[in-house]
């Protein structure tokens, strides 16, 4: 496992991948990272905000500072599925290998490639791959995942990507991240709690 700049966690282990575009160590970033080559002999100094700065339109925190379209081709063994933003273009399966590429229906800042040996129970415009040594709580979190697709479409805009997928990753770490189309979510918060009225 190697770790990135905040708390989020690159790896790869016999039971899932997770590798986020998060910074530069998976992937090249569009743009200029000024956080780049800053140490202790060239730190520069903090910026100083006017009182309306929250008016202005800002950079993100992550990811790139201008929107791309994008088009990721991922092979893993047979056994595994993978994927990343936006919509699976194709799939095959050939001498051992599966192959799936993803194009982005939508411009993103950023992206993921997650893959797993995993199950997968698909809801309304949803889809939960999990392990299938974990199967405790996968209808109440596909049922979320629904409503939040449903509600949070309502509430604050239509949801632009055609499928929200939830992947489950191996407890190296405990955290789950939000990429469009592609959330990432640790084992250890909720896929191993076995629910008990």
């Amino acid at each position: 496992m190697s770790k990135n700049g905040g708390d989020e966690a690159t790896f790869v282990v016999p039971g899932s991948v997770v590798l986020t575009g998060f910074d530069a160590s998976f992937m090249p970033i569009l743009g200029y990272d000024e956080g780049i080559g800053v140490d202790d002999d060239n730190r520069f100094d903090p910026p100083e905000y006017d009182d309306d700065h929250y008016l202005e339109s800002l950079t993100p925190l992550f990811g790139s500072r201008d929107p791309f379209t994008t088009r990721v081709r991922v092979d893993v063994p047979a056994d595994y599925r993978a994927h990343s933003v936006g919509v699976r273009e194709s799939e095959t399966v050939a001498a051992g290998r599966r192959r799936g590429v993803w194009v982005s229906d939508h411009p993103v800042r950023l992206l993921n490639i997650v893959a797993g040996r995993w199950q997968v129970r698909r809801g309304d415009g949803t889809a939960v791959y999990y392990f299938p040594e974990h199967p405790y709580n996968i209808d109440e979190i596909a049922r979320t995942l629904d409503a939040a697709r449903k509600h949070y479409s309502e509430w604050f805009h239509p949801f632009p990507w055609q499928e929200l997928r939830l992947s489950e990753f191996a407890g190296l770490a405990s955290y789950a991240q939000g990429f469009p189309s592609n959330i990432t979510f640790s084992e250890s918060i909720g896929f191993l709690v076995r629910d008990d009225p």
